[in-house]
């Protein structure tokens, strides 16, 4: 059965199939691996999220929830909803049923959503297919919310493929209603959703900054970002209810060097986008229709969950001050653990970061902005919180991946690097007593950043820098055969300046039947 069709793109027809062998797979992940027994099933945080199941009416409208807890109250009414419909009678056995089922559904529809960013990418099939395994198949999708069900985490991460579809495509009236309910399914999902609505009309050309002023606002943001986190050290700042299982203080200086150093080189390339220095670029966005839509949207969420809830000490403020925080822990630990959680393809995005940078500006503002609140959302080593910015940034690693033109034998490697970083052999225990930084609960907790003990730190840094120098020679090793003209030539070329060259830009083929007004 051939996949590829003239150009190397996986045949429309292909969708569906992909899309259900990842929802199978899933689902028997889900049925065969060991479970969370905390709180009936539901876990720590989702002991919260489960009972709401148990009774929606009573918990979130006759008492209200606060202002943070409604931001994650939509799976709870859907697993309400569907037991309620189906006749039957919610137990906290049938709860977390349909939670399991929500999230079989979820990855189905996440998987059939990528299949067609491919295609509108023009991912080639065996790039394609690696990168359904190396962002479906990872530790933070397949091992963690299948033992973990009951959390939500799925809607984060599915919705963000939908947004970047509707982008490309230009389909505000898909994006509208997904940002109403996504508000209060996922926190992280408000931003980006209306940062797409705000620019999605706008493709502007592209142009650097002016004056160079892509250096003057990456290193404002890394020195801000360099005294606030001295700040918050000596101010002996802790968040409630939250207790690192280790530090080393001793290593508090490079800890915020190195996340001073990805601050500026993750936003120096995104901000060196002309559009963004304009001021009549931002009054023209608000003028549009996408513009005054994005704002009535974000102004009708903002007004329905502070009437629908209470208040509550929860919000940007101490989220910011916790990340500043549990970046100082140990030295580059939000990388490590993006990497731990999410497989080798944060490493490839650190990698070929210009390249990646180069296609989200060919694909105007909105993605330029989003790219740089994904940047930010970087140092949060609690990185669950990233699904959804990692759901829009990773197709560009992919397509970068494609446009390097690997054997299928170096294909089939990644991809098996990838299974093994998804830690399908590992059991995680039923329970996590005692310390985060002792077994059992360790087993969980060393691929979550705030949490990993310094011995699973000092045990998996090593692990991480050994793949990423193997990464970087495959790499070269291809741009070398690029260079003498023995594979096809690579599609996402950058200007000197660091913008992406109009030339560079590959036309979306009419083959695809979905290119809409893009």
């Amino acid at each position: 059965m051939a996949l590829h069709n003239g150009s190397g793109v996986l045949p429309r027809r292909r969708d569906l199939p992909v899309a259900l062998a990842v929802a199978t797979l899933y689902a028997l992940a889900t049925f065969l691996q060991e479970k969370f027994t905390v709180c009936n099933g539901f876990g720590h945080d989702g002991c919260s999220y489960g009972n709401w199941a148990l009774d929606f009416p009573k918990h979130a409208i006759e008492a209200k929830l606060g202002s943070y807890e409604i931001q994650r109250a939509f799976p709870s009414l859907v697993a309400w909803a569907a037991l309620k419909t189906l006749h039957i009678r919610p137990t906290p056995g049938t709860v977390v049923a349909a939670f399991q089922a929500m999230n079989v559904t979820l990855m189905f529809l996440g998987t059939l959503v990528w299949t067609k960013i491919a295609r509108l990418l023009q991912i080639r099939a065996p790039a394609m297919l690696f990168g359904t395994v190396a962002m479906f198949g990872t530790y933070g999708i397949v091992k963690f919310t299948t033992w973990y069900p009951v959390l939500g985490d799925l809607w984060g991460f599915t919705f963000g493929f939908v947004f970047l579809y509707a982008y490309l495509l230009r389909r505000t009236w898909v994006i509208a209603p997904c940002l109403l309910v996504g508000a209060f399914a996922w926190p992280s999902l408000i931003a980006p959703g209306f940062l797409f609505l705000l620019f999605g009309s706008q493709r502007g050309e592209l142009k650097p900054a002016p004056l160079k002023l892509h250096l003057f606002f990456a290193g404002t943001a890394a020195l801000a970002w360099a005294l606030f986190s001295f700040h918050i050290v000596r101010s002996g700042f802790a968040p409630p209810s939250f207790t690192p299982a280790d530090t080393m203080p001793q290593a508090v200086r490079l800890s915020v060097l190195i996340a001073v150093a990805y601050c500026f080189l993750a936003l120096r390339q995104l901000v060196n986008y002309g559009d963004l220095y304009r001021p009549l670029f931002y009054l023209r966005a608000l003028a549009t229709f996408e513009g005054a839509l994005g704002i009535a949207v974000l102004v009708a969420i903002k007004y329905a969950q502070a009437r629908w809830s209470a208040p509550e000490l929860m919000g940007f403020n101490l989220w910011f001050n916790t990340t500043v925080m549990l970046t100082t822990l140990k030295p580059g630990i939000f990388l490590l653990a993006y990497v731990v959680y999410f497989g080798p393809l944060i490493l490839l995005a650190l990698l070929r970061w210009r390249d990646v940078v180069a296609l989200l500006q060919q694909r105007g503002a909105g993605l330029v902005a989003v790219g740089v609140l994904a940047a930010l959302f970087g140092l949060d080593s609690e990185e669950r919180h990233g699904y959804t910015f990692l759901a829009i940034i990773l197709p560009f690693v992919v397509k970068v991946l494609d446009d390097l033109d690997l054997d299928r034998k170096t294909m089939i490697q990644l991809a098996l690097v990838s299974t093994l970083f998804s830690k399908f052999w590992l059991t995680l225990p039923p329970d996590v007593p005692g310390a985060a930084g002792d077994f059992p609960a360790q087993t969980v907790f060393m691929s979550q950043g705030p949490w990993m003990s310094n011995m699973m730190y000092l045990v998996q840094l090593p692990i991480v820098v050994l793949v990423g120098l193997w990464l970087r020679t495959v790499i070269m090793r291809a741009e070398a055969e690029l260079a003498k003209g023995t594979s096809r030539p690579a599609q996402t070329g950058h200007a000197k300046l660091g913008v992406a060259s109009q030339d560079s830009i590959r036309p979306l083929s009419r083959d695809t039947h979905e290119l809409g007004t893009y």
